[in-house]
């Protein structure tokens, strides 16, 4: 995990060789990482660390927490063959929901205007009469 986002790519596939180096125990273990994006190269560490032995990856709808998924599912798709990677996200239907969630994110609402704003709370009326006929 470099979830300051400050190794280089070959600095953060060092960490992992030594990682399995020093810990044989972690060739039983799925080894997964996760990489910030503040040096806008989580893509490239995610890559390098791919190649030194991991085999999952943490992604983000965004940069920023860690690598964005449309970033890595697009490496995948270009390069994957050559490495050996494969995923199988469907690139348009990813691309639609990145960009609803982005814009529901960024969209500007009205106070209280959803549950996810404020919870879900149940109305009351006051001054309401029920009446038998």
């Amino acid at each position: 995990c470099d979830s300051a986002g400050k190794m280089l790519p070959h600095e953060f596939s060092l960490f992992i060789k030594s990682l399995k180096d020093r810990v044989p125990s972690l060739s039983d273990v799925v080894l997964s990482v996760r990489c910030s994006d503040e040096l806008s190269m989580s893509a490239a560490c995610v890559v390098s660390a791919l190649e030194a032995g991991a085999a999952e990856v943490c992604v983000a709808i965004n940069s920023g927490s860690a690598t964005p998924i449309e970033t890595l599912v697009n490496i995948i798709r270009t390069r994957g063959d050559e490495c050996g990677y494969s995923c199988g996200i469907k690139i348009t239907e990813l691309h639609r929901s990145v960009n609803q969630i982005n814009w529901l994110m960024k969209s500007k609402r009205e106070k209280n205007n959803t549950p996810f704003d404020t919870g879900i709370k149940p109305t009351v009326k006051k001054d309401l009469k029920l009446e038998r006929h």
